[in-house]
């Protein structure tokens, strides 16, 4: 079989599911530095006293801080995966995006309720909904999972005496 000069099948894949990770990465990065929660005043507002409390970041809510940690580490297991074309750095990438997604999950269901422990850390006052920078990182886990799994099956396992494990 004639392989390209662009290489075979497989190594197409393996770039466009990293560039899928590395994407998401970036977005995850951003949406971290983006507002995570909007918050309206209260209909029963009183005026003079404090009603409602700023928009925060990922970054604020501290929450932000370990998905940017995460998107560094999948940014930098997917450019060792694809430069050494080793499969064992993958498994770093879906673990980081597991965590982006399992933080942004938690986050979207608990904004709303006022005893969660992001409302208390940020003394929420008035009525919070998530912003887009929330649904940017939630977006990013789930693409960089996919791109992670794409980019797993598309590395060859290594090869041991010419035979395919």
């Amino acid at each position: 079989m004639a392989i390209s000069a662009r290489g075979d099948y497989f190594d197409r894949a393996r770039g466009v599911a990293a560039s899928f990770c590395l994407a998401a990465a970036a977005a995850a990065i951003i949406g971290a530095l983006l507002p995570w929660v909007k918050i309206t005043p209260a209909p029963e507002a009183v005026p003079g006293v404090r009603n409602v409390s700023q928009p925060f970041t990922g970054l604020e809510a501290r929450d932000g801080w370990y998905v940017v940690a995460a998107a560094v580490a999948i940014a930098v297991t997917t450019t060792l995966s694809v430069s050494t074309r080793r499969r064992g750095f993958v498994w770093f990438s879906i673990l980081a995006s597991i965590l982006i997604g399992a933080i942004a999950i938690a986050d979207l269901r608990a904004i709303e309720d006022t005893a969660s422990g992001i409302s208390r850390r940020m003394d929420i006052i008035g009525d919070a909904d998530p912003a887009f920078g929330l649904w940017m990182v939630a977006a990013a886990g789930v693409i960089s999972l996919l791109g992670s799994v794409g980019l797993l099956t598309a590395t060859p396992r290594p090869r041991t005496n010419g035979i395919e494990t």
